[in-house]
């Protein structure tokens, strides 16, 4: 049975900003509703804002990501990449480091580092979907270059503005950028050639500008119906930007069932839990609840079960290098892991709920 739902539905945005160096983009992105900063460019230093500045590589990174998805009671609202440029080189080391200490993407030859680098980056892409699946609006950062285009009917030639993304033709970051967005910024001053005594023509201005679609000058896109040209000012997109509800914090039970854990691992807790006899244990077998789980499958509209292998292939694919990537089969996946996985799934809000997204719309029809 289909299900069909009509009319116009708030969720969080996907958002990157482009630009020119140092027209403001970090302190842009932090009047965005409580953002949490993932300052890979240490760009932010100087502002008042919360961050997390100690991610040194990808493992790192998409560490981080898997962190802030298994805790739905954080108090942001948005979570912004900073910048999207380091976050390719992080990957690009990465796969280098991995495939014989290659010193550079390049020396793999006839364009394959890209098509590796393009796969790897597209993980980025999907664990923010995970994000924007909770309600956090995600924002990436990134520095713009200038590219000469020649026009195929060799009429011309124009400078067009672009994300300074490596990337070949066919597997360009910035092309999976571009293409993930709702909404694409390019900010940029407004110049004015005023001629002078002399006659030549002096430059003045100065103003900020963001333009919010597409034309031969730059990239940009909007899915909200924005002017072609806005001031670079964040409340220029305020009404398009939702707050997230945020989770409310573990209510008692929880508090004395993790408490209880940790005395388990010889942990004494920092305030006394209520007796356990009073807090019913969640279920112990979390494999029979995940079996569970799998068997009612993915929604109404595909309700076939999700399959043992597309269960490991989501994991491998949304938390590389972790231990849970490298269970033989589900059984063997850790049992913390299962247990975060499984806990609340009926909670719109939940990691169940996110996973399944992934194995909808990732692995059963692959964007």
């Amino acid at each position: 049975m289909l299900t069909i739902n009509k009319g116009i539905q708030q969720s969080a945005v996907k958002v990157v900003v482009y630009g020119v160096e140092g027209i403001g983009k970090t302190t842009f992105a932090s009047h965005f509703p409580a953002p949490l900063f993932l300052d890979l460019d240490r760009g932010s230093r100087r502002m008042d804002v919360d961050r997390i500045d100690s991610i040194q590589d990808w493992p790192a990174l998409m560490g981080t990501l898997d962190q802030i998805q298994r805790d739905p009671s954080l108090p942001y609202s948005t979570i912004v990449i900073d910048t999207a440029d380091m976050a390719a080189k992080l990957a690009s080391a990465y796969i280098c480091k991995a495939n014989g200490s290659k010193k550079s993407i390049e020396e793999f030859g006839y364009g394959k580092g890209y098509v590796i680098l393009a796969e790897e980056f597209s993980k980025l892409l999907v664990n923010a979907e995970v994000l924007v699946n909770m309600g956090f609006n995600v924002v990436f950062l990134a520095h713009a270059m200038q590219r000469t285009v020649t026009r195929p009917d060799d009429t011309g030639s124009y400078d067009h503005w672009e994300m300074k993304l490596p990337g070949s033709k066919n597997n360009s970051l910035g092309a999976l950028l571009k293409e993930w967005a709702d909404l694409l910024l390019f900010a940029d001053y407004k110049v004015i050639i005023r001629q002078g005594a002399d006659g030549k023509g002096k430059a003045a201005g100065g103003q900020r500008r963001m333009r919010a679609t597409h034309t031969p000058f730059a990239d940009a896109k909007n899915r909200f119906g924005l002017a072609d040209i806005l001031d670079f000012d964040f409340k220029e997109i305020q009404s398009i930007i939702p707050a997230r509800p945020v989770t409310p914090p573990k209510t008692t039970m929880e508090k004395a069932y993790q408490a209880k854990k940790k005395v388990q691992k010889g942990i004494t807790p920092k305030t006394a839990a209520e007796p356990a006899e009073t807090k019913p244990a969640p279920p112990t077998n979390v494999y029979d609840e995940l079996a569970r789980l799998m068997a009612l499958g993915v929604s109404e509209a595909d309700p076939s079960p999700i399959t043992e292998g597309e269960l490991l292939r989501a994991i491998r694919e949304g938390y590389p290098d972790t231990p849970q990537a490298r269970a033989e089969n589900m059984y063997k996946i850790p049992a913390d892991f299962v247990s975060a996985l499984v806990k609340d799934a009926d909670h719109t809000d939940s990691m169940w709920v996110s996973f399944k997204y992934y194995v909808l719309n990732n692995i059963r029809t692959p964007f």
